[in-house]
């Protein structure tokens, strides 16, 4: 249940820079954010230009060798946080040095132009993240995972709830923790099987729900279930899923106030009905199953019938039909009772009265944030993605050009590695119950199966990576959390951006893409256009443009904040 003020905050945070007289790709950006109709803002960002590349003789500084020319790298990326702000504060101070630090960004060449490597193809994920950007990129986003997870740094973490860093803050990282080696620690028998359920919507199938054999526990009394459960080939089962801890929601968003705040579902997966009433059909749901007349475990079998599931009843609300289809291996043992020792990494998933909930340790660290990260090399282009958060790159003519792809924790390649690290995912698309996303930074509570190494983790911080060479006519780059791509697509946002930058600059832009987008009620909106939102805008063509003509800036490289709201 997301939390909607009354009335939004439209006060605007702007940061803004140039970087002219870089040889290979000048530039100018701006960035400007407002919390809108939320609480509380929890996005952040970073922007920073002329980052020396390593010397020749260390690999960097346009490929090796003496007589390379000394190139600079520019960095830009937003952070949306959720379950508070701290951690995406925490990307923006340390992101940069952090990535300085990585031995691939020190000692290999870092290219700078399609002339000194061959560029794999930006489609070939994992070509890109083996460049030596992708791999730095990569190992920068766990990094911060394990300086957030560190116990000394807890309490600047904790400061960083409450306490703003100045725009174009940044931090030395020092004394980053170094990988764990899990080499010896045995993984839970669940990391190695594979099992999904599928829901077949008029033909077309698609992944919601883990039917892992985890074991079940009642935490009130002890029983086992029917064997059938784990057993039976197909078995259609009548399920509905939640969190234990439901101050792990992903909005992070405190309970209901008492100063005119409106509450108002924001499920990201529940678009197309009325949330209200799927709020209402789930409640039903949740007291048909604590009706003591009701049979804990409902299974369809020999006989079977209707299942009434939320998610059933999402499609007949919509006019369609569905039928969720849970499919369990045969050879899995069946479901045996456990002791009830509480919540335990090892048994991350448990079912209770025929719902699977959460059962993993709480974490220290409840934030988290979702990161959009580009970093230019010279004339390459590389781009880290976890989450929902988006780049889009205009290249000549208006070319639209997708720099990312959202994670989603419905889609195939997450659901698998959720299902197989011991999460389920519910009806509405949220992991365990609860994080309607499957890749961040942060959200340490999903991080900590042991012998599961963290790009495997239920929910990760390891990006896609994608990495493309910028040509002389390219346009611009806009970086966004998912409070833009909710009101914008691609080719909408590029439009607009394209029809307005010959005459106002990326800050001046920004400040009007957010005023035409943020919703007049998030209530008839279904949520779009009521979420915190941050776009970022890197002109590539700056000394093009009409308005620097009346632009007086004080250096080469100026960065120009507005008033901290």
């Amino acid at each position: 249940m997301g939390t909607y003020l009354s009335t939004p905050v439209t006060e605007k945070c702007e940061e803004s820079g140039e970087s002219l007289n870089c040889p290979e790709v000048p530039c100018a950006w701006g960035v400007v954010d407002m919390q809108g109709w939320r609480k509380s803002m929890e996005d952040a960002h970073t922007a920073e230009t002329n980052i020396l590349l390593p010397k020749a003789e260390s690999g960097g500084g346009g490929g090796g060798g003496d007589d390379a020319p000394i190139s600079d790298a520019k960095v830009f990326g937003v952070f949306d946080g959720h379950g508070g702000p701290e951690v995406a504060r925490f990307c923006q101070l340390y992101l940069v040095s952090v990535l300085q630090k990585q031995p691939s960004w020190i000692n290999e060449p870092l290219p700078t132009s399609p002339e000194s490597s061959s560029l794999p193809n930006p489609d070939d994920q994992e070509a890109c993240a083996a460049t030596p950007v992708g791999k730095a990129l990569r190992s920068t986003f766990h990094a911060l995972d394990r300086m957030i997870d560190d116990p000394s740094r807890r309490r600047e973490i904790m400061q960083l709830r409450t306490a703003k860093p100045l725009a174009g803050e940044r931090k030395e990282a020092l004394n980053i923790p170094p990988p764990k080696d899990i080499s010896h620690i045995e993984p839970p028998e669940f990391y190695k099987r594979t099992s999904m359920a599928t829901v077949s919507i008029d033909g077309n199938s698609s992944s919601f729900a883990s039917s892992n054999p985890i074991d079940n526990e009642d935490e009130k009394q002890e029983g086992q279930l029917d064997d059938s459960t784990a057993t039976t080939e197909t078995t259609v089962v009548e399920t509905d899923s939640h969190d234990v801890d439901d101050k792990d929601n992903s909005s992070g968003d405190d309970p209901p106030p008492n100063d005119g705040s409106v509450d108002v579902e924001d499920d990201d997966s529940t678009e197309a009905v009325g949330k209200e009433e799927a709020s209402r059909i789930d409640q039903d749901m949740m007291d048909e199953d604590d009706n003591p007349s009701n049979d804990s475990t409902k299974v369809v079998g020999s006989n079977p019938r209707k299942v009434a599931t939320m998610f059933q009843k999402i499609l007949s609300l919509g006019g369609g039909a569905g039928q969720v289809v849970v499919k369990v291996d045969s050879n899995m043992q069946p479901v045996r009772p456990v002791q009830n020792l509480g919540p335990n990494a090892r048994q991350p998933t448990l079912v209770h009265q025929g719902r699977m909930i959460c059962n993993l340790p709480d974490h220290h660290i409840h934030a988290g944030a979702t990161a959009i990260v580009a970093v230019l090399t010279g004339r390459i282009l590389t781009v880290a993605n976890a989450g929902d958060s988006r780049a889009v790159l205009c290249r000549a003519n208006g070319v639209v050009q997708p720099l990312s792809f959202d994670h989603k924790p419905q889609q195939d390649r997450e659901l698998t590695r959720i299902t197989q690290a011991g999460g389920f995912v519910n009806h509405f698309g949220r992991v365990n119950g609860n994080l309607n996303l499957s890749r961040s930074i942060g959200d340490l509570k999903y991080k900590q199966v042991p012998g599961i190494p963290p790009s495997d983790q239920m929910i990760t911080a390891e990006p896609d990576i994608m990495q493309v060479a910028l040509l002389p006519g390219d346009e611009f780059i806009i970086l966004g959390c998912d409070g833009i791509w909710d009101c914008l697509s691609n080719e909408s946002a590029v439009e607009y951006v394209r029809e307005r930058i010959d005459d106002k600059s990326p800050t001046e832009i920004g400040r009007e893409m957010l005023d035409d987008i943020i919703s007049v009620d998030p209530r008839v909106t279904q949520g779009i256009g009521g979420d915190n939102m941050t776009v970022m805008i890197v002109d590539l063509r700056p000394s093009d443009r009409s308005w620097r003509k009346n632009r007086d800036f004080t250096s080469e490289d100026d960065v120009t904040p507005n008033d901290e709201k």
